[in-house]
């Protein structure tokens, strides 16, 4: 059994895909799982590790800024055969420092074209062509 998409604020689909692609390797036996005991001792660390930095514990499935750290291990476990392309984390950070901004309205106008795996273009409809 496995829990697919439980962490927040970070490029769902893309993840999800990412965490799909990591069990499919693992059901295949093309990677192994660790043992009980390791899993166990890293989940209490990483457990220690959100305590000690005041996470409640109804936020510990947030990513947030650890979202790339937590793409780069699934990416590594898979053996870098399946990534989520750098442009489209970049594009997520984008768009949320757009919404920082308290560009509520104004951030869902902008248009995105990806031109490779590490570069994209952005450009803002007017409201015209909304």
């Amino acid at each position: 059994m496995a829990v697919i998409g439980v962490p927040t604020q970070t490029i769902i689909f893309r993840l999800f895909d990412l965490e799909v692609q990591y069990y499919i390797k693992v059901l295949l036996g093309e990677i192994s799982l660790p043992d009980r005991g390791a899993m166990m001792d890293e989940l209490e660390a990483e457990l220690k590790d959100k305590q000690t930095r005041g996470l409640k514990r109804k936020h510990y499935h947030v990513l947030g800024e650890n979202m790339e750290k937590y793409i780069n291990d699934l990416t590594a476990l898979c053996g870098g055969t399946v990534r989520i392309p750098r442009a489209v984390i970049d594009i997520y950070h984008h768009s949320g420092r757009e919404r920082k901004k308290f560009n509520f309205k104004r951030y869902r106008n902008f248009v995105y074209t990806i031109l490779d795996d590490d570069h994209f273009e952005v450009y803002e409809r007017e409201e015209s062509q909304l």
